[in-house]
């Protein structure tokens, strides 16, 4: 069951929470954060488009993420998951797309992406870490000492 509510939680909530990341940083680059312009609805319908085309572009990338995290989980001993791993396999995800934008783009890739691939996908991993460890806490072992 904990192992199957992580895989959910990476695999469905990673794009919105990568999303998220897009949305927070295009907002802190253009400067509008302290001065939303435009009405609401603009905003909303940008948000609305940026989470379907989240799940376009990282769909792929969160299900692989869930999945090892879901094995980690079976084969660990921790209710709770550890963020080394999510760090490492974030790592390893980040390089793999890097290697695919490399290899499709040509022989010039923008070392803007590079920094935005990274923020994007460390972000949403660590939001999702965060949320599955918030789900999986009700669930941790507890000594049998403690006595309420």
């Amino acid at each position: 069951m904990r192992a199957f509510l992580v895989l959910l939680v990476f695999a469905i909530l990673g794009p919105p929470i990568g999303a998220a990341v897009v949305l927070t940083g295009g907002a802190l680059v253009a400067g509008m954060l302290s001065g939303l312009s435009g009405p609401p609805a603009n905003w909303l319908q940008a948000a609305a488009l940026v989470s379907v085309v989240a799940y376009m572009f990282g769909g792929i990338q969160a299900l692989v993420m869930g999945i090892a995290m879901c094995a980690w989980q079976l084969r660990g001993k921790s209710t709770l998951l550890p963020l080394k791993p999510v760090l490492i396999m974030t790592a390893v995800i980040v390089l793999g797309v890097l290697v695919f934008a490399a290899l499709s783009s040509g022989p010039s890739l923008e070392w803007e992406f590079v920094g935005f691939a990274i923020a994007v996908h460390f972000g949403a991993s660590l939001g999702c870490w965060a949320i599955a460890n918030l789900l999986l806490w009700p669930m941790r072992h507890r000594s049998p000492e403690i006595v309420l």
